[in-house]
This record gives C-alpha cells, structure tokens and sequence, in this order.
C-alpha cells in the first residue's frame, strides 16, 4: 500500500519498484497529493508491482493522479491516454509501443474469453 507516502504533501516523485502493489485501491492513498491546489506530485515509478501488468496502468494512474508527468519514466505530460506522445516517439519506439498494446489487448480477450467459459461451466 501507498498509505505511508499519503502525508508527504512535498513529494515530487515516488519510487516503489518491487514492492507487491497490486491494487489501484494500494495506490487511493496517494492519489491526493496529485489533485490539490498547486501539487508538485509529477512522478511515480511502480515497475515490477503486480498492478504494473493491469491492461490500462498507467491510464488509470494518470486519472487517479492528474499531476502526474511521467509514470515509470515514460513522459505523459498532457496526455490522458498514460503513454508518450507520439511526437515524442522513434518510430521503432512507436511500432514496439504498438506491438506491446497489441500483445495486452489479446492476452486480455483471451482472459475474458477463458474467465466467460469458465462461468459458464459453473452454472
């Protein structure tokens, strides 16, 4: 959880890799320093959390956390989407950037796929 950190109404940036956050409830706690007046919170890095693998991470922590820069070093600065403008991507950045999205959004059909089958063997 990110409860301990929910205090520091100065944090700049927050550096918690490996530390079993699963959860965006884990994350809630911090989310005020990014939403009051004049927040300085821009950076969070929560690489290799169990939350890092959810399909929409970093969107959400950008909606969560709206003073949020940068999420895991990658810049988001105005973009809502949690990724790096374009603009700012090589296009072998952008072509493995799209191959990732790709790769996430099958392994997320075929989750809901697999998780549909087997509520439908329980009934």
């Amino acid at each position: 959880s990110c409860k301990p950190f929910a205090h520091m109404t100065t944090l700049n940036e927050l550096w918690i890799s490996s530390n079993n956050i699963a959860t965006f409830d884990d994350v809630a706690p911090i989310s005020s320093l990014g939403t009051r007046d004049g927040a300085c919170f821009t950076e969070v890095y929560l690489e290799h959390n169990p939350i890092y693998n959810d399909f929409e991470y970093r969107k959400r922590l950008k909606e969560m956390i709206p003073s949020l820069e940068q999420i895991d070093a990658n810049l988001i600065a105005g973009d809502t989407s949690g990724r790096p403008a374009v603009s700012q991507m090589s296009p072998e950045a952008m072509v493995q950037q799209m191959r990732l999205l790709q790769e996430k959004a099958v392994k997320r059909a075929m989750q809901e796929k697999e998780q549909n089958a087997n509520n439908q063997e329980n009934k």
